[in-house]
């Protein structure tokens, strides 16, 4: 069993959010999970934004990706002046690859993987 913590987002916390958490997972026979974490709903949105965090078998983080929900919600708070665009998104889904916490029984700790 795994206790992980998923970074919370500028988009999380400009909706008012206390934290993230995870809206479904899914294991993909040979390929290991997807973790979709939800971040927010936005005023007017149908669904909520998300991010989609990838772990192999062996729980190593294969990738991040930023939904399309994310990205609307990103620049509603950017043409609302309430956050700086992000200018790119691979660097960001990286920065949030480094900020993912294990516990490691004692604690949360950041594994770089």
């Amino acid at each position: 069993m795994y206790y992980i913590l998923f970074p919370k987002t500028e988009i999380n916390r400009l909706l008012g959010k206390s934290n993230n958490y995870i809206e479904s997972y899914s294991q993909i026979k040979g390929k290991g999970i997807e973790i979709y974490v939800r971040e927010g709903l936005l005023e007017g949105a149908l669904e909520e934004a998300h991010i989609i965090y990838n772990f192999d078998e062996n729980m190593k983080l294969t990738a991040v990706t930023i939904s399309s929900l994310f990205n609307g919600a990103v620049n509603y708070f950017v043409d609302k002046g309430k956050m700086k665009p992000i200018s790119d998104y691979n660097k960001y889904a990286d920065s949030l690859k480094s900020e993912i916490r294990w516990w490691d029984g004692d604690k949360f700790v950041i594994i770089l993987q």
